[in-house]
């Protein structure tokens, strides 16, 4: 069975809908807020999928999903 990460962040929305199309694909889902794998990287090392919901991420004010991304991007690069 594949581990799936859900990240949510503030904003994001149907989150709860991705985690259950993804058990009924056959994943072991585990839902966590951007945050904590901010501040710990191992969900995502030990994650075979890494999905991300839509929404309005950090309120959407720039670009979709630009904030979340560069989040990522900065404080994930070498993960």
């Amino acid at each position: 069975m594949p581990a799936a990460l859900v990240l949510r962040a503030p904003g994001t929305n149907c989150d709860a809908e991705l985690c259950r199309a993804l058990r009924l694909a056959g994943a072991d889902v585990e839902l966590a807020h951007v945050e904590r794998v901010l501040r710990d990287a191992a969900p995502l090392r030990d994650a075979d999928i890494i999905a991300i919901p839509g929404g309005f991420s950090y309120g959407d004010d720039i670009a979709a999903g630009r904030v979340f991304a560069s989040r990522l991007r900065t404080h994930l690069h070498d993960v």
